[in-house]
């Protein structure tokens, strides 16, 4: 009982420990901890570096009256958001144009900012130089829309009917004037009548 008490606690013990780690192992994660810290710092201080040359490119060309546009060689997408960042805060409009590894930045003065283009007409308004308004025939608008101009006109002719006889429906004029002329009928009638009369006396 003793000697199994003894080994079931040898093997808890060797449980409970972590594996063993040789001087050597250890020595090896701390040089790729200490080459990854050295690699992450000479991108940030090279982004660094990026950034301060393009703000100095970019302020040449606002100085610049003799350019429009400044266009760059392709790059990767995070060189391509500084160049968007420092131009934004510079208030330059910026497009980007080509695709995978052509992918490159424009950057424009805000008042020679071009018209857009079938890939980038979704990201700014149209200008009128580019986009002009789709039109039919005249003979074929008119034929087409016949009944709602005929519609329209008789909704005008409506409305002048109604200013002209004040709260009177439009279509109770006809009425009117079937009354006034039975009226006038009546009229006459009379004076038919009262002149056969006169006569008769």
């Amino acid at each position: 009982n003793l000697n199994t008490m003894d080994l079931l606690g040898s093997i808890l013990n060797s449980m409970d420990k972590p594996p063993s780690i040789s001087d050597k192992q250890r020595e090896a994660i701390k040089k790729q901890k200490l080459e990854l810290e050295k690699r992450q710092k000479a991108e940030k201080e090279s982004l660094r570096k990026f950034r301060t040359k393009i703000e100095e490119k970019i302020n040449i060309f606002v100085q610049d009256d003799s350019k429009t546009s400044i266009e760059f060689p392709p790059m990767d997408k995070i060189y391509r958001s500084i160049i968007h960042e420092v131009c934004e805060v510079a208030g330059l409009p910026t497009q980007s144009e080509g695709i995978d590894d052509e992918r490159h930045i424009i950057v424009y003065k805000a008042e020679h900012y071009p018209p857009p283009t079938k890939t980038d007409d979704t990201e700014r308004e149209p200008s009128p130089e580019c986009s002009e308004p789709i039109k039919e025939p005249t003979t074929n608008y008119r034929n087409k829309y016949a009944h709602l101009i005929n519609n329209d006109d008789m909704k005008v002719r409506s409305t002048m009917a109604n200013s002209t006889y004040g709260i009177v429906p439009s279509e109770n004029k006809r009425d009117v004037r079937s009354i006034e002329q039975t009226m006038q009928d009546i009229r006459a009638r009379k004076r038919i009548k009262q002149d056969n009369t006169t006569h008769t006396d």
